[in-house]
């Protein structure tokens, strides 16, 4: 499964898919820094925490870490990827025959960072579970309550925050295929099993509300 795009200085580029356990891997070996977080009280006694994303040294580690992220994103991506430079890119690039393959691909190819972000993103997507590919499988799906999409709906309770490995499990026991097999799908299918997984249990907490009222 692939997907190509022309940048914005004419070069084409086609995006291919990774193995989901590597960008895994880096999301746990390079996890992102934490705003400052101070208490406040609230109410007789009871503190809250109160995370000051707008702290300047924190909005400036963010930035760092962004870039570093996409620097390991790209350098992950670039065996798989063909692209055909452009004459202006090619002519950029006879002239920094120093740099190494990836160095050229990300600060030629890609020196517009919008080009930078749809790589990025279009890979990302080819690859492992996005919230795009679940919205896109919900569209097919179609599943709906009283006229509205059912992941509309508010629902009691709420999810526990987690990372979405964890969700991506389940939705394979879901399907009941293995980890493995999970896996080796391309990312809008791995989308399409926890699409399916929330989709099904929002129609089977309904159901049970529906039940209730009776």
């Amino acid at each position: 499964m692939t997907t190509t795009f022309v940048t914005s200085n004419g070069s084409v580029v086609t995006c291919n898919r990774i193995d989901r356990r590597l960008l895994d891997a880096l999301w746990v070996n390079e996890m992102p820094p934490q705003p400052p977080v101070s208490q406040v009280e609230v109410w007789g006694g009871i503190f809250e925490d109160v995370h000051h994303y707008d702290d300047e040294n924190y909005l400036i580690s963010m930035g760092l870490y962004r870039l570093k992220i996409e620097d390991r994103i790209i350098a992950l991506f670039k065996d798989v990827t063909e692209y055909q430079a452009s004459k202006d890119d090619q002519t950029e690039a006879d002239e920094l025959a120093a740099l190494s393959s990836v160095d050229f691909f990300r600060d030629v190819i890609l020196a517009d960072e919008n080009d930078r972000n749809q790589y990025i993103n279009t890979c990302v997507y080819l690859s492992t579970v996005t919230e795009i590919g679940i919205q896109d499988a919900l569209r097919k799906f179609n599943v709906t309550y009283m006229g509205k999409p059912i992941l509309e709906l508010s629902m009691p309770g709420s999810y526990a925050e987690r990372f979405q490995v964890f969700e991506d499990r389940q939705a394979a026991r879901y399907g009941k295929i293995s980890w493995q097999q999970f896996c080796e799908l391309s990312g809008p299918e791995q989308s399409e099993y926890v699409a399916f997984m929330r989709a099904d249990q929002a129609v089977k907490i309904r159901q049970t509300l529906e039940e209730r009222k009776k």
